[in-house]
């Protein structure tokens, strides 16, 4: 397993040009740990808000439960997860197996790289970046917002030219230059 991610955040290093201060560590949930420790941190009262205004809008129904939606989501949907205030990565187990097993053909196993490559950007950015702080009261929701979509775009951006890397298309050091 660490020899496996290891390897990813080799990858994830290598496009996004960062260099992790400290190994990350590493735990490996069930589907369902997944569901119950992000469903904490979704939160339940924020998640109705957002419903309220989806009703008031006409997007949704009333009668939607979108919090056990939601959580139904993160249970099949999330393959792994980058904790910042625990400074981990989280695996799902049947995708750590699969990875474990991996086949040259194998969508899961490349699905699975690819968003993992995208959490550990996620490490290299809180290692690399003081301050980043997405739960900071003082920040108005614009800048916490605006924070978010940055980290997610970045991250989004490596994983992208991981995959360019891989298949051949970009450079072998693809990966975004800021000043």
């Amino acid at each position: 397993e660490r020899g496996l991610v290891e390897d990813l955040a080799t990858e994830a290093q290598r496009v996004r040009r960062l260099v992790l201060r400290a190994p990350v560590g590493v735990t490996i949930q069930t589907s369902e740990e997944i569901r119950t420790h992000l469903g904490e941190k979704l939160g339940r009262d924020g998640v109705e808000r957002r419903r309220d205004v989806y009703v008031t809008l006409g997007l949704i129904s009333a009668s939607l439960d979108v919090h056990a939606l939601l959580l139904g989501v993160l249970e099949d949907q999330v393959i792994g997860y980058y904790e910042a205030d625990g400074a981990y990565l989280a695996i799902r187990q049947d995708v750590m197996t699969a990875l474990r097993e991996q086949q040259e053909d194998d969508q899961v196993s490349a699905t699975a790289r690819l968003v993992l490559v995208h959490e550990l950007v996620h490490a290299l950015q809180y290692q690399a970046f003081s301050g980043l702080d997405l739960n900071n009261e003082a920040a108005s929701l614009d800048q916490r917002l605006a924070l978010h979509q940055l980290l997610e775009g970045d991250a989004s951006l490596a994983m992208l030219a991981d995959v360019a890397r891989a298949s051949g298309r970009g450079k072998s050091r693809a990966g975004p230059r800021y000043k």
